[in-house]
């Protein structure tokens, strides 16, 4: 079966479009009175309308969607210290919208963001540690910023600092406390960490080998779509391991994984043809 994912093949972008994922749960529907009122209590000042209103213009919430005048009250906001609005400038200057592209920028806003607790800024402060992308490349600090975010139950750090003990990088190689952060994001449906738990059952080198438990987080991962828990699903069903053998399932799920290019699962369904 495939081996850990770990960083290469399974890292997320950077930040895969932040700005439109957090402000659409941080902003009640903008328009008529609603959004007259935001606008007045952003221009007397106050930090959280400023963001909202911001948020209003990103999405094109009850008023033209506008990046620059986003981004200027954004900026507002950030400049008064607020932390969801300089981790959303962040965001901004790392994708280049409704201002020049920076990573050095982006990694500034973040840190700011971070030092105030925000676990999504800690979240991507760590990862700009880890790449080296805006800042001097750092798995201590990496590591360190995925742990305040881990802490406050930010999903995406819980398993990724997972990952940094698995492989001991900038912390003690700690295989116990890999998988005690992947129960605590596969608990919370983040599909890597349940690919990964099914791994480390499979393998059987940390907690005793179980196939049914890796076969039942494959099949977690693999409901979400993630194509190297459905190829290991399906090779699981045509090997009987954890579950009884079941070839029409087998190629069920090995066809998933072959429409999404995965050339393992082609050659097995090739095989599987002859």
């Amino acid at each position: 079966m495939k081996k850990f994912l770990f960083f290469t093949a399974v890292f997320l972008p950077f930040v895969a479009n932040p700005v439109q994922a957090q402000t659409a749960k941080s902003t009640k529907v903008v328009a008529g009175k609603t959004a007259l009122s935001l606008e007045q209590k952003a221009r007397a000042g106050n930090p959280k309308a400023q963001t909202d209103l911001g948020t209003a213009y990103y999405n094109g919430q009850g008023m033209a969607q506008d990046y620059k005048q986003a981004i200027s009250w954004y900026q507002k906001a950030a400049n008064q210290g607020y932390p969801l609005a300089q981790y959303y400038l962040g965001n901004a200057c790392l994708q280049g919208i409704g201002v020049t592209q920076s990573d050095e920028q982006a990694v500034s806003w973040y840190q700011k963001a971070a030092n105030q607790g925000l676990a999504e800024a800690q979240y991507s402060l760590a990862i700009a540690y880890y790449t080296g992308r805006g800042v001097t490349q750092n798995y201590g600090q990496a590591s360190f910023w995925f742990q305040r975010s881990a802490n406050q139950g930010f999903v995406p750090a819980q398993f990724y600092l997972g990952v940094m003990y698995r492989n001991g990088a900038g912390i003690p190689e700690d295989d116990d406390r890999a998988l005690f952060w992947f129960h605590k994001a596969a608990d919370k449906g983040y599909a890597d960490a349940q690919y990964n738990l099914g791994l480390i059952y499979h393998e059987g080198k940390v907690v005793k080998k179980d196939e049914k438990q890796a076969t039942f987080w494959y099949q977690q991962a693999a409901n979400q779509g993630l194509v190297e828990a459905e190829f290991n699903l399906g090779i699981a069903y045509l090997k009987g391991l954890g579950v009884q053998k079941d070839k029409d399932k087998a190629t069920f799920w090995l066809e998933k994984a072959a429409d999404k290019g995965d050339s393992h699962a082609q050659d097995v369904l090739e095989m599987m043809n002859k």
